[in-house]
């Protein structure tokens, strides 16, 4: 969609502006508490000879050092608003899309790294074909979307074997994590990344058909503070487990699902009031 809205440049200024500076704002309280809560050089080796300010750049860098952990993806994203033009030349010349295979392959067997989530690189490197998946649906959404829509059923039962062979017959947990790439301990398939691709087609097609209930003026709000749920979600998470207990928090259904209502209802609260005191200002911030 926007790939001949904004220039290289403009691009980026814009993506600075607007990500990469309200990342810096919402990072910051969660590395201080690092620094003040213990020892980043004993929890990280990689950067036990550092110096302080080393330290900190570090963890801007990689996002996921933090309580706020969920912001490794702000400097994977920077990678992929880097590539910039190199996308541009993939969609110019769709032949390229034929890469999205042997980038599977090679997804399949990097896998994610292990938590905490330090390793920006090799985070780009395992969803850039899911991104390139993304261009390809976006360049040939009304083909794909007529195909999908007349799919639904496939792409469900595709979707629950998945889920089924996941849950019943492998050993992944959760993601198909490993501190090594190329480290098979859990199997030679990925079976979350395919799983999650189908998924991804299977939500269009019922997007496709439920775009009454999806223009809903709540619904709308909320996907234009996505950027504040975000960012701040795991802030107000971290609140509530401190004060419920980490073991009660993930182990009774009830609390953990209200908690992250609780949160979203938190973010929500947030972005109205930064909104409402900072105006057009608060995207700086908060990052809408």
């Amino acid at each position: 969609y926007l790939l001949n809205k904004y220039s290289y440049s403009g691009y980026l200024k814009k993506k600075l502006k607007f990500i990469i500076l309200p990342y810096i704002v919402v990072a910051t309280p969660g590395i201080a508490h690092a620094f003040l809560d213990g020892n980043p050089g004993l929890e990280y080796p990689q950067i036990s000879g550092l110096s302080t300010p080393a330290q900190v750049a570090w963890y801007y860098l990689v996002g996921g050092a933090q309580i706020n952990y969920a912001l490794w993806y702000i400097p994977t994203a920077a990678l992929f608003f880097a590539c910039f033009p190199v996308f541009k030349i993939v969609d110019s010349y769709p032949k390229f899309y034929w890469l999205i295979v042997p980038l599977l392959l090679l997804s399949n067997g990097l896998h994610r790294a292990h938590f905490p989530p330090v390793d920006p690189i090799r985070n780009f490197v395992y969803f850039l074909p899911v991104y390139l998946v993304g261009m390809l649906a976006c360049r040939y959404r009304m083909q794909i979307s007529h195909i999908v829509n007349r799919n639904l059923i496939v792409l469900l039962g595709l979707f629950l074997a998945l889920y089924g062979l996941q849950l019943f017959y492998s050993d992944i947990d959760g993601i198909y994590a490993s501190r090594v790439p190329f480290q098979f301990n859990k199997g030679w398939v990925d079976i979350v990344l395919f799983q999650k691709l189908i998924f991804c087609f299977l939500l269009l097609g019922l997007i496709n058909r439920s775009t009454v209930v999806l223009t809903s003026n709540k619904l709308k709000y909320l996907a234009n503070i996505s950027f504040t749920l975000y960012f701040f979600h795991v802030y107000f998470l971290y609140a509530f487990e401190f004060f419920i207990g980490e073991k009660v928090a993930g182990a009774v259904f009830s609390i953990w699902f209200s908690m992250g209502l609780a949160s979203v209802l938190c973010c929500t609260a947030l972005a109205a009031i930064a909104q409402r005191t900072l105006g057009r200002h608060s995207r700086l911030f908060i990052g809408s």
